[in-house]
């Protein structure tokens, strides 16, 4: 592995305003549809959210949030009146402070370990950690994307130090392309392409290291309608 890690300078809190804005445009008038969007900030130590507003056209006929098991807030709204286009926006102030300076990838667990500990085991405890080892609808198990990820975890590499340089070769060798890939694009496909958008690293990420565990044993919103 060839990554460098610069020793992190101190971060003063930062005030940092958001503006994001999403339209839809339908080719044919909508009547009614249910959609879940993940708009709102999450308050953190790293993270304090200052103000949030958001605003939903055409105007929502039922709006309820709920938080996630990954404490997220998650909207859901619903809209009963024709319509063609629909644009949702948020503006957010928080005020960031430093969250990794005390971090050192190299002090962490190999990343061997990690991943036995991630193995299902009949009375073993539970470790949140292992619902990343799991495919999902668009993350599916494929052996390309654990033989990529593992020139990056040669054995004993501690696995933030595995995890940063994966991360910065999926920066370097994919390109970025505001067409290649939708919102559902599988992963593996993004994979094969080598670009995509915005989100499409994440997949990418994602279905890598999931390889890895296993080769040792082991702001979105989605329309539902």
């Amino acid at each position: 592995m060839s990554t460098i890690y610069p020793t992190l300078p101190s971060m003063r809190p930062a005030v940092l305003t958001v503006l994001h804005r999403t339209t839809y445009r339908y080719t044919t008038l909508v009547e009614t549809a249910q959609h879940l969007a993940t708009i709102r900030p999450v308050s953190t130590p790293a993270q304090e959210v200052l103000q949030h507003a958001e605003r939903i056209e055409p105007e929502p006929s039922y709006l309820h949030s709920r938080v996630d098991t990954f404490g997220n807030e998650v909207v859901y709204f619903a809209l009963d009146t024709q319509h063609e286009v629909l644009e949702v926006t948020s503006e957010t102030t928080v005020r960031l402070r430093a969250r990794w300076a005390r971090f050192d990838p190299e002090a962490t667990h190999p990343w061997e370990n990690v991943a036995a500990v991630t193995q299902y085991r009949a009375g073993a405890p539970y470790v949140p950690e292992t619902e990343f080892c799991f495919a999902s609808p668009y993350i599916a198990p494929h052996a390309l994307l654990g033989t990529y990820a593992l020139e990056s975890f040669a054995p004993g590499t501690p696995v933030a130090q595995g995890a940063i340089d994966l991360m910065h070769r999926i920066h370097e060798e994919f390109d970025y392309h505001q067409t290649t890939t939708e919102f559902d694009t599988q992963a593996l496909r993004a994979f094969k392409l080598r670009s995509g958008v915005c989100s499409a690293p994440m997949p990418r990420m994602h279905g890598c290291r999931s390889g890895v565990l296993r080769s040792a044993g082991s702001i979105s919103i989605r329309p539902t309608t």
